[in-house]
């Protein structure tokens, strides 16, 4: 399973990068993005690491100041299968016209089953969001993140997230 998902995510960064960058045209805003790709996590205090799926729908809430990203991801190792949810209010920065670096940080929690006790952990995700437009409608991303849990598992993780994202 992890070995199918890294060929699929080397093919997919592979491919965006051959996808030509419009110069000319300066994208519009979008009502809604959406973010479908990837997901890697790696516990800072243990030796787990986790891979899967992630999806997310992305917002304007104040134009060059505020956007709401709400995200799941369902990540999975041999014993360990997680589902989680996060918030990011995220400050939009234009490194070019089609190019954008957000930084963002919310609520996050997650569920995790490992044998036969799950696990709910919350915590604060901070992340860091490069994206580029390599069109109108359509574009790439990649996320680095830091998960910090509170309570009783305060679990810290960091983690990786690239993809495909859709301007709607």
């Amino acid at each position: 399973m992890k070995r199918r998902l890294l060929i699929f995510l080397a093919t997919l960064l592979m491919g965006m990068t051959s996808l030509p960058v419009l110069a000319a045209e300066e994208p519009e805003g979008h009502a809604l993005v959406l973010m479908l790709g990837g997901a890697a996590e790696k516990s800072v205090s243990e030796v787990t690491s986790n891979v899967g799926p992630t999806a997310s729908v992305e917002f304007l809430v104040i134009e060059d100041l505020l956007e709401i990203e709400l995200g799941t991801q369902y990540l999975s190792s041999s014993y360990l299968h997680t589902l989680g949810g996060q918030i990011l209010f995220k400050k939009p920065f234009e490194v070019t016209h089609n190019i954008e670096l957000m930084v963002g940080a919310g609520p996050a929690i997650t569920h995790a089953t490992s044998g036969a006790s799950p696990i709910n952990q919350y915590g604060i995700s901070f992340a860091l969001d490069l994206m580029v437009w390599t069109s109108k409608e359509m574009g790439w991303f990649i996320s680095p993140e830091y998960n910090y849990g509170v309570g009783a598992s305060s679990e810290r993780s960091i983690g990786l997230s690239l993809g495909l994202m859709f301007g709607l």
